[in-house]
């Protein structure tokens, strides 16, 4: 009965939906970590693919579900100053990580690691929250057309 004492018990529900807000804070935080998988894999000298399942109809017309590799394009990219630049993407809009700033500069790819932790810390806290709502309604937006 010692151990029932520890804790703390309290009276909560689990809310039916989660917020806007934290899906698109998560659908950001984890495209962030897949590019962080990307760096590190570059870094050793490897390939990272991950995977998804797709469901294809054969010549019968029964479906089936197959795993395919999913196509992760970078972010990052080499400038002529030999600095590595990077945006931060959601959907195929930049967001803005400053005022008036939609990139990034660090200079080496260790440094771009821990551009991209400090940044996806950053979603997770909810500091791109504003960002993240203007683009998703300009992507939004272009649905109603």
């Amino acid at each position: 009965m010692s151990a029932l004492n520890a804790l703390k018990f309290v009276t909560a529900t689990r809310p039916a939906q989660i917020a806007p807000i934290q899906l698109r804070r998560n659908k950001l935080s984890n495209a962030i970590w897949q590019q962080i998988q990307l760096a590190k894999a570059l870094a050793e000298g490897k390939t990272y693919s991950p995977t998804r399942y797709k469901t294809v109809r054969d010549m019968d017309g029964n479906s089936k579900n197959i795993e395919v590799t999913k196509r992760i394009k970078r972010w990052w990219w080499v400038s002529e100053a030999g600095k590595v630049v990077f945006n931060v993407r959601y959907g195929n809009k930049t967001i803005e990580l400053a005022k008036g700033k939609a990139a990034c500069e660090v200079a080496t790819g260790e440094e771009l690691l821990t551009a991209l932790e400090a940044i996806k810390h950053a979603v997770e806290q909810g500091a791109y929250d504003t960002q993240i709502n203007v683009v998703s309604g300009a992507l939004r937006s272009n649905f109603g057309k």
